[in-house]
């Protein structure tokens, strides 16, 4: 394992204890300890409303991270969302994150992230000497900017701590014609997601039960053409795959999905970074985007609004 993402909670034990039902001070012992092994280390502290979200509080986490580990850690302070059992307060105020976010960087920690919000300077990585932009986030997506093949800043120099990941992406869509000219067939089917509320990501689920390879795309759905390209997704004979789509512009509109008839789809809606969604959006509720799925209040499911089947004329 080499990156340890670690939420604490709150510095206050008894607060900790009382709320989360554990100890806070494994946490910080193995938090430490995983530094101490030279592996990479984030932090983040979920800013509960109304519970563990004043500038005091941020401080005080600011303070143990510059003490135990390094001002080069990057600290998150992370919009609470309501969930499960904790549905009588509204997601954390933004302002009160910003104010969080400029005490710890006053404090002295270099890299400090505002998380679960969108259209935020905070989510980005900047220089910790010159202040130039070096990676720019937008929801999930991410790209370096201001950082030569080396990590370094193009503006002063300054050496940032990162490391690229070199990943398999998804197919560039050459199969997206191929599919799109057989929807009149019956064969392909066209399915369209809008972005609303709080959402801004969603999980796709395919399933493809034939005994022959197929393709799944999707693209976006966006007035940029520049960010509209698609994506083919091949899946073999029997497999299962869920990959993610994030909101990646502004002017974006949502995600439009092409699947073979034959493909089994599920499609999941992602209210922040850290939500793995379980419930699929064909339970969904109309209006519903600042609680996920699974409900526990009983209330009767309706058509979700954000989904659309589109058939061949468009109808």
């Amino acid at each position: 394992m080499d990156i340890f993402s670690v939420s604490i909670k709150s510095m206050d034990p008894v607060w900790y204890r009382r709320i989360t039902k554990g100890w806070l001070e494994p946490v910080l012992e193995a938090t430490k300890f995983v530094f101490g092994e030279g592996k990479h280390v984030e932090v983040s502290n979920l800013m509960v409303t109304d519970a563990n979200d004043s500038v005091e509080a941020a401080k005080r986490i600011a303070d143990w991270v510059l003490t135990n580990l390094s001002d080069t850690v990057p600290l998150h302070f992370v919009r609470f969302h309501p969930d499960y059992k904790y549905t009588h307060v509204g997601r954390t105020p933004v302002d009160r994150l910003e104010v969080a976010r400029a005490a710890a960087l006053q404090m002295g920690v270099k890299y400090c992230y505002l998380g679960n919000v969108y259209d935020n300077d905070a989510v980005h990585t900047y220089c910790c000497s010159c202040s130039a932009r070096l990676i720019e986030r937008y929801g999930l997506n991410a790209r370096p900017v201001g950082l030569d093949a080396a990590g370094a800043c193009l503006r002063c120099g300054t050496t940032l701590d990162y490391v690229r990941v070199d990943y398999n992406r998804p197919v560039e869509g050459h199969y997206w014609e191929h599919l799109e000219a057989r929807l009149l067939s019956g064969l392909v089917e066209r399915r369209e997601f809008r972005w609303h509320g709080d959402i801004n990501a969603l999980h796709v689920e395919v399933n493809n039960p034939g005994d022959e390879p197929v393709f799944v795309c999707h693209r976006r759905i966006n007035t940029n053409e520049g960010c509209a390209f698609p994506n083919d997704v091949p899946l073999g004979a029997h497999e299962s795959f869920r990959f993610i789509a994030s909101k990646g512009h502004p002017a974006e509109l949502g995600i439009e999905l092409l699947l073979p008839s034959s493909v089994q789809a599920k499609l999941y809606e992602v209210y922040d970074r850290a939500h793995f969604p379980t419930v699929d959006i064909e339970a969904g509720q109309a209006g519903q985007d600042l609680v996920p799925l699974p409900f526990y209040t009983g209330r009767t499911v309706s058509p979700h609004p954000a989904l659309r089947v589109v058939s061949a004329t468009g109808d």
